[in-house]
């Protein structure tokens, strides 16, 4: 079974997902693959450069991901763009390691709802949580400012998208007790 795990950034999908984790699930994580990408893919760090500018690519060649971040958070065009040079090679990575997953998959991506890898996904569930909290975690997690993290979560869906594109949702406004019993709830309907 792959469960696609979903919800803007801040939300606490990564808790969700270890959650799953230590109920016997694999987790591929497509943000984790992405900074892998980021990092090994010459060819994407050549198209970063060309399309974004030198000053988001340093002199050893790595991408500075927190400007970049920046950059197209602020911008939808921009967002667009970075997309489309990265999601197909990160969408090549996730079948693989979904396919050496195994039986019990948590497929934790922010970008799933409107995508075709929903279609990998036997289950997706949206983790969700108050904008206020949601951009509180992102600076602390992220060491941004405040315009950076309101920009990053206005820049993604709705709630209601969220809910509309999902088959259940995890409410993670700090209660971890609930969460952890969300979880269980969702493992004995779906899993055992």
């Amino acid at each position: 079974m792959v469960i696609g795990i979903t919800g803007g950034s801040g939300s606490g999908k990564s808790f969700v997902s270890r959650l799953f984790a230590e109920n016997g699930f694999v987790i591929v994580d497509a943000d984790k693959i992405a900074k892998d990408i980021m990092k090994s893919d010459e060819s994407l760090k050549k198209d970063i450069k060309k399309f974004f500018g030198e000053e988001f690519v340093d002199k050893n060649g790595n991408v500075d991901r927190r400007a970049l971040g920046e950059a197209v958070f602020a911008d939808g065009d921009k967002l667009k763009l970075l997309n489309s040079l990265t999601h197909p090679r990160i969408c090549k990575e996730i079948e693989k390691q979904i396919e050496e997953g195994g039986r019990r998959v948590i497929f934790d991506v922010p970008l799933l709802i409107g995508s075709d890898l929903t279609n990998l996904c036997d289950l997706v569930i949206s983790v969700m949580a108050d904008k206020d909290l949601r951009i509180k975690r992102i600076m602390q997690r992220d060491k941004v400012n405040l315009e950076t993290a309101v920009n990053r979560v206005l820049s993604q869906l709705s709630d209601e998208e969220y809910i509309k594109g999902s088959d259940e949702q995890i409410y993670n406004n700090g209660n971890e007790d609930e969460v952890i019993k969300r979880v269980n709830e969702l493992i004995k309907r779906y899993v055992e």
